[in-house]
């Protein structure tokens, strides 16, 4: 996940499963520039697929006023 050189704003990204709506992740701020390569999860899930939903939620640099919030459907493959 990259917050692109050219986006004057900064973001948050949350996951959540749509099965039980349990947030598995969230990251701190990725400011212009900044990316995360790979991550661990905020809880421990078994082995599998499972269907989630990310949110990018997006802050205004000068004052971490929020923005608004985009969103995605995607699938997490958990490996142990």
């Amino acid at each position: 996940i990259e917050n692109p050189p050219n986006n004057g704003t900064r973001f948050t990204v949350t996951i959540c499963r749509d099965d039980t709506g349990e947030e598995i992740y969230r990251s701190g701020y990725l400011d212009p520039e900044q990316y995360i390569d790979e991550a661990s999860l905020d809880v421990e899930l078994a082995e599998g697929e499972y269907a989630c939903s990310v949110n990018f939620d997006a802050y205004r640099i000068s004052d971490n006023a929020y923005i608004g919030r985009a969103a995605a459907k995607i699938t997490v493959f958990v490996q142990n």
